[in-house]
């Protein structure tokens, strides 16, 4: 199974892992860069390709940006050229980081990814509505 790089705005991506592995425990292919405030377009290509260099597994990542059109997203955009094998998905949560660790488990295929960060959200009062009338019938 291939690697995972989240790149996101601030700590957000590092918190994200930190939040999956209380669920599902560390796992050592997933990481994280994050933009700070004082950092431009450039110096997060940088950092990426420094990873890259560091971790060559991520090459081959599937790569998840916090939002679609922000830096991130963009700066990972016009890297797509030069890593062809990259799957690229923007709105990355905390789902999508489940099902990314369970596909490993399963060795599976990524296909589920973006289904399983879709399904993660849900308008709780209409599921409590919902199940509410399920209970009256």
């Amino acid at each position: 199974m291939r690697d995972l790089l989240i790149v996101t705005h601030g700590k957000f991506g590092e918190e994200l892992i930190k939040s999956a592995a209380m669920i599902i425990g560390e796992n050592e292919s997933i990481h994280a860069i994050s933009l700070m405030p004082e950092e431009g377009p450039t110096d997060l290509q940088q950092k990426i390709e420094q990873l890259i260099d560091q971790k060559p597994t991520l090459k081959d990542a599937i790569v998840m940006a916090d939002l679609l059109g922000g830096t991130p997203c963009n700066v990972l955009l016009r890297m797509m050229d030069d890593h062809p094998n990259w799957a690229v998905y923007s709105g990355v949560n905390l789902p999508m980081i489940l099902s990314f660790v369970n596909q490993q488990f399963l060795e599976s295929e990524e296909d589920r990814i973006m289904a399983d960060g879709k399904e993660g959200i849900v308008d709780i009062r209409v599921l409590k509505t919902s199940l509410l009338m399920d209970e009256d019938e």
